[in-house]
């Protein structure tokens, strides 16, 4: 057991504060572009503290992974993996006033909102969303991807390690060339 684990003042000292601050602005800023790419400024709120104990857990995580597997830096698959896995426990979007049903009608998504929020953390990680992706792939794979990972946030069980198989896998198959099925249930 680390020094000081119970007060996480450990994470300071591994990580440095900047890295602590750096994260929770990277999260909070990545919550402000998703609220404004959905269009939900005056519908969704921000829960800072609950940004602040995703990066401590995070950190914690990450911590405890570098050690056990003697790492001094961990990929970006993991940092997506782990990051975005303590969204989804910790939910720091939540809807700020009462909202109709032609609003949920038209807006879907505000039922899980945490949840695309996860999913946008993820591609945000994994792609340069500045860059334009191949149409056939946009409009096929890409879309099923986050539709995969936003059911599989929602209506599955959820672990880092679950979320970084898919991400690798993702990563794998565009390496390999398709070939028809044989097997079919």
């Amino acid at each position: 057991m680390k020094n000081n684990e119970y007060t996480y003042e450990y994470l300071i000292h591994e990580f440095t504060e900047d890295a602590l601050i750096n994260r929770f602005l990277f999260i909070y800023e990545m919550i402000k572009k998703f609220i404004k790419y959905r269009a939900i400024t005056d519908i969704v709120g921000i829960n800072e503290y609950l940004i602040y104990n995703i990066v401590v857990d995070y950190y914690a995580d990450v911590s405890r992974l570098k050690e056990f597997h003697g790492i001094e830096k961990i990929n970006y698959i993991k940092i997506a993996s782990y990051l975005s896995y303590w969204i989804y426990k910790r939910k720091p979007l939540y809807i700020a006033k009462q909202i109709d049903k032609y609003i949920i009608d038209e807006k879907p998504f505000l039922q899980s909102v945490n949840e695309w929020f996860c999913v946008f953390v993820i591609t945000s990680i994994l792609y340069d969303l500045h860059k334009p992706i191949l149409e056939s792939v946009r409009e096929k794979s890409y879309a099923n991807f986050q539709r995969l990972l936003w059911y599989n946030f929602c209506y599955r069980a959820i672990t880092p390690q679950s979320i970084e198989l898919a991400l690798v896998g993702v990563e794998t198959i565009g390496g390999f060339e398709t070939k028809d099925n044989l097997f079919s249930d």
